[in-house]
């Protein structure tokens, strides 16, 4: 069995465990609960789902445009997206993200510049944690934010300073293993403008608070009342457990994370929690990797422009 093949059974296989765990703990699934759904609520989630996909796929565009003589279009920035989407469904702690950028290197014929948007886009995303975490590090005053903080922006601190880390002698026999495919002089040398960073981060912030008002709109259908402010505060800590490489895309995880956050040790509400985290991601993570199948399977063309 190769090494992927391995780590994909050992995700499958914790994932199941930890499902396994919540549904012994809970007694069962009781899928008889009182639900609300109405178009209303139902095409709100969808129109959230869709404006937070829009904005990861703006902030890719914009890291992978800025100074470069080849641009890729927002339709483009779209679809590669949706194949991430795709990719996450299979892979750990949302690295779908970036195993993109073979698909879109095949496709486009750009290298290094869209591995490098590709990682850097998921450090943003990682880093952006840390504004929230400072909001519910002030609204809560939980020092255990402060851990969350340092966590979300220790890779951002880290890419940002490769440059001296690529002089130590460690990093640098690391980083050759892969000398033969990946570019590194290149890489390095890009520079990312303040500018830059703090529309990306932005555009990131936006694009997580759309995430979670989708998640509040999923609770609200299965009637747990936890209030948004609430959700928004807790927020840095769900999205750190999802990228837990042991479990797919989050599975397990994500599920146990919330019902220790908003169950309150109530039977019936941790019932209810979990039915909405699985309403969460059947519209958050599910349906855009359904749609990313549809342009894998036609072997889409990028088309930058000069």
């Amino acid at each position: 069995m190769s090494g992927k093949r391995r780590l994909f059974t050992i995700q499958i296989v914790v994932s199941l465990f930890v499902i396994g765990i919540i549904v012994y703990q809970l007694k069962g699934v009781n899928f008889n609960l009182e639900y609300d759904f109405t178009w209303v609520n139902v095409s709100l989630i969808i129109l959230l789902v869709i404006l937070s996909l829009l904005m990861r796929s703006i902030r890719w565009q914009y890291l992978m445009n800025f100074n470069s003589t080849q641009k890729i279009t927002q339709t483009d920035s779209f679809k590669l997206l949706l194949v991430g989407s795709t990719l996450n469904l299979f892979m750990p702690a949302g690295s779908g993200d970036i195993a993109k950028s073979y698909f879109a290197y095949k496709w486009s014929g750009i290298k290094e510049r869209i591995l490098w948007a590709s990682i850097y886009d998921k450090i943003i995303a990682i880093s952006s944690l840390s504004i929230l975490a400072f909001f519910s590090l002030i609204s809560d005053r939980n020092p255990e934010y402060l851990l969350v903080i340092f966590l979300s922006l220790l890779p951002f601190l880290i890419v940002n300073n490769l440059n001296v880390l690529y002089k130590l002698k460690y990093v640098k026999r690391f980083l050759s293993i892969f000398k033969n495919k990946i570019d590194w002089e290149l890489l390095l040398n890009i520079k990312v403008p303040l500018h830059v960073n703090l529309k990306s981060l932005t555009l990131s912030v936006f694009a997580w608070i759309l995430t979670y008002l989708a998640m509040y709109l999923a609770f609200s259908i299965v009637k747990v009342n936890a209030p948004f402010t609430e959700i928004l505060i807790k927020s840095p800590i769900i999205t750190l457990g999802r990228l837990f490489p042991f479990t797919l895309n989050g599975i397990g995880t994500d599920e146990a994370l919330l019902i220790y956050l908003f169950g309150n040790n109530k039977i019936s509400l941790q019932e209810k929690v979990f039915m909405g985290a699985l309403i969460y991601r059947f519209f958050m993570i599910i349906v855009p990797g359904i749609m990313g199948i549809s342009i894998l399977l036609t072997k889409t063309q990028l088309k930058p422009k000069q």
